[in-house]
């Protein structure tokens, strides 16, 4: 669904209207007095609500799984609701995984009475069978929807579950926020057989940071553990010039020991290689876009090599280039580092830009 906005054209009234229209299918909402910061406490039927101070500017999406579905809401402040004449209309026997983004909510199950709050990076379980409200300061959230009857299966106390919290400290809960978000930030690229094999592996991790047995960790371990890595990949990615990029400082940054980090990386070999490596890739990226601002001794310099002459030879030793001739090469400098048949994969059924592909994204990803 594309941003629902208020303009000139579109009276407060007739856009909060439409916004509740769309958001009907999920819950009831109600807006807010912007003067005195203040929620409305009792939701009446929506044409007789006051909107001269609550102009609507929201978007809301969602992406249908198999098995499962995303939603993703940005609007402003509002309070979001369902009560039993929106339960009994609606008949949702599912539960809803609301990942809070930049907010702070206050809800409870009784309307207008707030028993506690979830802030940026909580995420909220709410049972769709049973009432509840959230007076939300910002409704930014990303959504994860389960059916009662998948969750059944691994949850006994599933129905306990209703307005609990998983806290942000927890690296189980941002395991799964990012989890949500990257399941809604892909599902456009997505195959239907891919949507098919991420019900397990989701269910997995989700169930593991609700309850947190030995038997539901080890069941989301491998994702767990993907994510981890993921992680990892990522902060070594954003600190590739800082000087002090090693072990110490990624187990440091992540809240690792020494021991687990090594484990965790076993799958990218020696990790001080695995930094060198991403290093050498993204000194090989700029020089071959054809940025010229930057010299060679910069680069090394900012890469944390103590020479220019050392940081050629590094880079030698790995793309069988210097930097000098990839700079010339631009573009075709992927062209040549491929045509070294040591370096091409003798598929033969990928075509020469597959191939490439292929090779890019296996020496990147597989080391």
């Amino acid at each position: 669904m594309d941003a629902l906005r208020a303009r000139e054209t579109l009276s407060n009234h007739h856009a909060f209207d439409c916004w509740h229209e769309a958001m009907s299918a999920f819950c009831n909402v109600a807006p807010t007095d912007t003067q005195t910061a203040s929620y409305i406490r009792t939701p009446e039927p929506p044409s007789s609500l006051n909107y001269k101070q609550q102009p609507i500017d929201g978007h809301m999406n969602s992406y249908m799984f198999d098995g499962f579905m995303t939603l993703d809401v940005r609007s402003g402040p509002q309070r979001i609701y369902r009560n039993f004449e929106k339960i009994l209309s609606g008949g949702d026997d599912a539960f809803a995984f609301m990942s809070v983004d930049q907010a702070t909510w206050g809800f409870g199950s009784t309307l207008g009475n707030v028993e506690s709050s979830v802030d940026s990076g909580d995420i909220l379980a709410v049972d769709f069978s049973k009432p509840a409200f959230a007076d939300c300061s910002r409704l930014n959230t990303q959504v994860l929807f389960l059916p009662r009857a998948i969750l059944n299966d691994r949850l006994p106390d599933i129905e306990n579950a209703h307005l609990s919290i998983l806290h942000r400290q927890h690296p189980l809960t941002r395991f799964v926020s990012r989890h949500i978000q990257s399941l809604h930030e892909e599902a456009a690229h997505m195959t239907i057989q891919d949507s098919k094999s991420l019900l397990e592996p989701t269910v997995a991790l989700l169930t593991a940071a609700l309850e947190a047995t030995p038997d539901n960790l080890d069941r989301a371990e491998t994702m767990i553990d993907r994510n981890y890595l993921l992680e990892i990949r990522q902060l070594i990615d954003h600190n590739l010039f800082d000087p002090q990029l090693n072990a110490t400082f990624i187990a440091k940054q992540l809240g690792l020991s020494r021991s687990k980090l090594y484990r965790l990386t076993e799958p990218l070999g020696s990790l001080k290689n695995f930094i060198n490596q991403r290093r050498m890739r993204y000194a090989f990226r700029l020089l071959a876009s054809g940025h010229s601002r930057t010299s060679i001794l910069q680069l090394s310099e900012q890469l944390g090599f103590g020479s220019e002459s050392s940081f050629r030879r590094n880079f030698k030793s790995i793309f069988g280039m210097t930097p000098t001739d990839v700079r010339q090469l631009g573009r075709r400098a992927y062209q040549f580092y491929y045509a070294d048949k040591s370096n091409v994969s003798q598929t033969p059924t990928l075509a020469s830009g597959e191939m490439l592909h292929h090779q890019w994204m296996t020496n990147i990803f597989s080391r």
